[in-house]
């Protein structure tokens, strides 16, 4: 079939006319299309610019505010920046534009730590246009663990003057680090030397009443003597140790108790006294308390008299440190009131060393069984030891002096089972091994329940018995240990030789305290 040619015509004239409309058209699509992928492009980039911001400004305000939580003096700004920039991960023309960092504390659930804030402007780059500001913030803060440490501190024949100053600065220190503006810490302060003075400030004769096991108030063996001076018990406020404010108990002392060191305290412990009659009054400072009575030697064994009838004196235990043990606080003028008090009674009497002990009452300053008014007297403190339902952290640190005069290190007078005695290293008697396993099984006991062990020793150079004493020790201790590093080793005369050094090592323990009980947590 053949078009007429007018048809034709018009029918040419308006294909032609519809084939422009459709190149037209498709310039059109085509500008659009164009445009349409430079806004794509261009909010692609700018998504994923505040994708990689964010993540740079996570890792900021985590990194400022493990750096504060360590040390309050640390420049966050600095800090968030430096993390900013490292880890922002963006191009060279990105990096060139007007960035903004800026940082703020932040507060959640009662925590503290950093909010870091970080803007730039994003210039579209392939259509022109205005900017846009791409703003993003990132939270953290320091969640802490609840902490307890017990600060073992030597006051012993080894240390000088020099050393109790060492001593009472380090002291100092210390707990500023672990505790001082810090919520949720605690430290005690256990001076030690033959053993520990347990002496309640407050009340002491209540403890003794309270703490002194069945028949121990007024044991047999001191019956002559309470019948010939009128004393009544070891509670009595005439009873030497009593006057002087000296408290000196002991029990689990046997084999495989090692200190009954997490069961309460009440009606547990052996009172002890100076001696059995024997000692001599000139051996002590002026003033210092004594009763006197014409009798019989006292009888250990609680059967009868022995002796000639003659003039006896009982003194004050001049074993036991002046300074008692400070249960848990955070207190700093309280913990400090205390070393300045250590100091001070160290320069009246001087003693040996027992390690074993003062490990033992480290331990018994952490144990929640001491927990109340019938132990240290905190109705909170110590805390339960972790478990399901909790995170406490609890650590003993203790500090040792094995250079020196002292040749009775760790002899165990308070041993209840008499044919066991430890005697020193002159004889290298049998005792020993039996000393090694109770702190073999102390440590044990403590890692069981979670308690941390740190120590710093002045390893003997010249002494024989220092020497020999961590030759015997040394290899039970590692066992409270978990790794090489939280044992260490000086050489000094002393601590105030050592101070230095003994600084950088508590420096470091701190540091480990912190990492153990404390995290850093990003809540936004």
């Amino acid at each position: 079939m053949k078009l007429k040619p007018l048809f034709r015509r018009v029918f040419t004239e308006r294909a032609a006319d519809e084939s422009g409309s459709v190149a037209v058209m498709a310039v059109f699509l085509l500008i659009g299309a164009v445009a349409a992928a430079a806004f794509l492009v261009d909010s692609t980039r700018l998504t994923a610019d505040g994708t990689r911001l964010k993540q740079a400004t996570d890792a900021a305000a985590q990194a400022a505010t493990t750096a504060w939580s360590k040390d309050r003096g640390v420049d966050v700004n600095e800090i968030a920046e430096r993390y900013v920039f490292a880890n922002i991960g963006m191009d060279k023309e990105q990096l060139e534009r007007e960035l903004r960092v800026s940082v703020e504390p932040y507060r959640w659930k009662d925590f503290d730590g950093f909010q870091v804030t970080a803007s730039f402007r994003a210039k579209p780059s392939l259509l022109g246009g205005s900017s846009e500001t791409v703003e993003v913030s990132s939270a953290a803060v320091a969640i802490y663990n609840p902490l307890e440490v017990a600060l073992a501190l030597p006051t012993t024949m080894n240390e000088s003057a020099a050393d109790m100053r060492a001593l009472q600065n380090l002291g100092e220190d210390f707990f500023d680090q672990v505790v001082t503006d810090h919520a949720d810490r605690w430290m005690a302060l256990v001076p030690f030397s033959d053993t520990v003075n347990v002496w309640d400030e407050t009340n002491g004769e209540a403890r003794i009443r309270s703490w002194a096991a069945e028949g121990r108030l007024a044991p047999k063996w001191l019956g002559l003597f309470f019948k010939e001076t009128g004393i009544t018990d070891m509670s009595s406020p005439r009873m030497p140790n009593n006057r002087k404010k000296i408290l000196h108990v002991s029990r689990g002392m046997n084999p495989g108790e090692i200190f009954k060191w997490t069961e309460p305290p009440q009606q547990s412990f052996e009172i002890r006294t100076s001696g059995d009659g024997n000692d001599i009054a000139a051996n002590y400072p002026a003033g210092w308390p004594i009763v006197s009575w014409t009798g019989y030697l006292l009888p250990p064994d609680g059967t009868g008299t022995s002796g000639p009838m003659d003039q006896r004196h009982m003194a004050a235990d001049w074993t036991v440190p002046l300074t008692p043990l400070l249960p848990l606080t955070d207190e700093r003028q309280k913990f400090r009131n205390q070393l300045s008090r250590m100091v001070k009674d160290h320069a009246e009497i001087t003693h040996a060393i027992s390690m074993n002990l003062a490990l033992g009452w480290s331990a018994m300053a952490l144990s929640p069984g001491f927990r109340g008014n019938t132990g240290w007297g905190d109705l909170e403190h110590p805390l339960d030891f972790t478990n399901e339902d909790t995170t406490n952290v609890k650590a003993v640190v203790m500090l040792v002096n094995l250079e020196g005069p002292l040749a009775d290190i760790d002899s165990d007078s308070n041993n209840d089972n008499q044919d066991t005695s430890l005697g020193n290293h002159a004889s290298h008697d049998a005792g020993r091994p039996f000393l090694a396993q109770r702190v073999n099984d102390l440590c044990r006991s403590m890692k069981k329940h979670d308690v941390y062990f740190y120590m710093v020793v002045i390893e003997g150079r010249e002494s024989y018995y220092g020497k020999e004493a961590w030759k015997d020790l040394g290899p039970s201790f590692e066992v409270c240990t978990r790794s090489g590093s939280d044992i260490s080793l000086l050489r000094g005369s002393g601590f105030a030789s050592a101070e230095g050094d003994a600084r950088e090592k508590l420096n470091q323990i701190a540091q480990s305290l912190e990492s153990i009980s404390s995290y850093v947590r990003l809540v936004k």
